[in-house]
């Protein structure tokens, strides 16, 4: 949360938006149960992987914040390059192809992404936009999992299915 709020406040004059990402794996629960924890634990391994490539790669500030949930923080010049991180994200997802036998969408892993967007400068309020990336995740698991929503002051919500 404090690097939350150093991005909220201390954004480059240069950045037009901050982004931030809140996600879960999807039916972690079934597969924790059917793979085990030692399995579960391999599992969120190979997400935390996939995120730091995100870090390395793109700039992308990652990190988990409980059980199957993460975060992903950055900052966008360009609104449509929100659709760039989280492709990349979702290809990659496809890409490391771990095993999900009880998923209900896939036969791989996957993940519920919510992102929102704000306007850099706009706010310094963590827990509002928090909430709002948190209610984008919610929306994207009502909508079927394995998607992205994406909403924000500037932009209408829209979703970005995973490319199977």
């Amino acid at each position: 949360m404090s690097t939350f709020q150093r991005y909220l406040v201390n954004y480059r004059t240069t950045d037009d938006y901050l982004c931030l990402s809140i996600m879960d794996i999807d039916f972690f629960k079934l597969y924790n149960d059917h793979y085990g924890h030692p399995g579960g634990d391999e599992c969120l391994r190979g997400v935390g992987r996939v995120l730091n490539n995100l870090r390395d790669n793109l700039g992308v500030y990652t990190s988990r914040i409980g059980g199957e949930e993460f975060a992903m923080l950055w900052f966008e010049k360009d609104i449509s390059h929100v659709d760039d991180v989280v492709r990349y994200l979702q290809k990659a997802m496809v890409e490391l192809n771990t095993p999900h036998e009880k998923s209900k969408v896939c036969s791989h892993v996957t993940l519920s992404i919510g992102v929102y967007v704000a306007r850099c400068g706009s706010t310094d309020d963590t827990k509002t936009v928090y909430d709002l990336a948190d209610t984008a995740l919610y929306a994207a698991k009502e909508g079927g999992r394995n998607r992205a929503v994406i909403t924000g002051n500037d932009i209408t919500q829209y979703e970005i299915l995973s490319a199977e």
